[in-house]
């Protein structure tokens, strides 16, 4: 084998390391993120109901 042949086989094995490396960082971030889209989206749910259960005790209130 040559240096060059060589030298060029080391950098691909650098590059794919660092990819290897960024994969469950990224994964792990992008799960939280997923986590906390989740709990917003059941937050805005249950205040959704929530209003709609007191508008509908303030229409039946007010029809009173």
């Amino acid at each position: 084998m040559s240096d060059s042949a060589t030298a060029e086989w080391d950098d691909n094995l650098l590059d794919d390391e660092d990819v290897f490396d960024l994969g469950p960082l990224d994964t792990a971030k992008s799960g939280r993120q997923q986590q906390l889209d989740i709990r917003r989206k059941l937050e805005d749910r249950m205040e959704l109901k929530r209003l709609r259960e007191q508008i509908s005790d303030l229409d039946t209130s007010w029809l009173d």
